[in-house]
């Protein structure tokens, strides 16, 4: 998964003038180029992006608004690591061939993300215990599962029992995506005490890390990778990788953005599955 530093050189187009016009058509054609030449496993490329991702929101708007979906994908994870409001917009534009997969789109749930998610498992077949298959599971981003243990709301717990109860109901708690969700009072007990108000230190960095990441096993976090990618601009958000391994074909990989709160500590703000083998 780690590869060598690609060096992001900025395009050069003869002929440019100083309208302001022009600059800004220039940095849209440098953003779609990157995201069309940019591998979504190369680290480098997407630490680049978190860091100025703020000057590139325009950008990325325009092309969740064109028809590649390829370069929309991309953009749109950017816009979500990034914690833009754009997030939700774009998302409303991909498309699947499979089944919708429902989104987080924002750091904090909104109260539509609630009335979506409570729609979706107010099954009156679940409630009058009938037959239900895998075909009858919504399918939901692992983040979202996240956003909502980080939340640790009563309505978000009480959401959680819902979808856990739904994914045993139609014999689906072993899928990736609905382990999460069943195994969500743990996590959530965890995140409680580990992911929110953290001083974190350069020095430590790691190993104060290690002892927050509650959604890896936890015989497994003492030797888990710790790699700080990026920081924003104005140094309020981090973008990190956590990864671990378990034998010698297995393991994980998360992208992590921590959002600074007012008294300069760090708070879980998103948590993406990045890989898995």
């Amino acid at each position: 998964m780690h590869k060598t530093l690609v060096a992001l050189v900025s395009l050069a187009v003869i002929g440019w003038t100083s309208n302001p016009c022009h600059a800004q058509e220039r940095r849209q054609t440098e953003t779609a180029r990157i995201l069309a030449d940019w591998d979504d496993t190369d680290e480098n490329v997407l630490a680049s992006l978190f860091a100025t991702g703020d000057s590139r929101v325009g950008d990325l708007v325009k092309i969740c608004r064109g028809r590649d979906q390829e370069l929309h994908a991309k953009a749109f994870l950017v816009l979500d690591l990034i914690g833009s409001p754009e997030t939700r917009a774009c998302a409303s534009g991909l498309e699947s061939d499979d089944q919708p997969v429902v989104l987080g789109t924002s750091d904090t749930l909104s109260q539509d993300d609630y009335a979506k998610l409570e729609e979706l498992f107010a099954d009156e077949r679940q409630k009058k215990q009938l037959a239900c298959s895998e075909e009858d599971v919504p399918a939901i981003d692992e983040s979202l599962s996240y956003a909502l243990i980080l939340d640790g709301s009563s309505r978000s717990i009480s959401l959680l029992k819902r979808m856990a109860a739904k994914f045993k109901a139609c014999k689906v708690e072993d899928l990736l995506s609905s382990e999460i969700v069943v195994n969500a009072d743990a996590l959530e007990r965890d995140a409680r005490t580990s992911a929110h108000n953290l001083v974190l230190e350069s020095e430590t960095f790691e190993s104060q890390l290690r002892h927050s990441v509650s959604f890896i096993p936890p015989e497994l976090r003492s030797n888990a990778s710790i790699r700080l990618l990026a920081r924003n601009r104005q140094d309020t958000r981090m973008l990190v990788e956590v990864s671990y391994r378990s034998g010698m074909k297995c393991g994980s990989g998360y992208y992590v953005v921590l959002r600074k709160t007012s008294n300069n500590t760090w708070n879980y703000a998103l948590i993406e599955r990045a890989w898995i083998s």
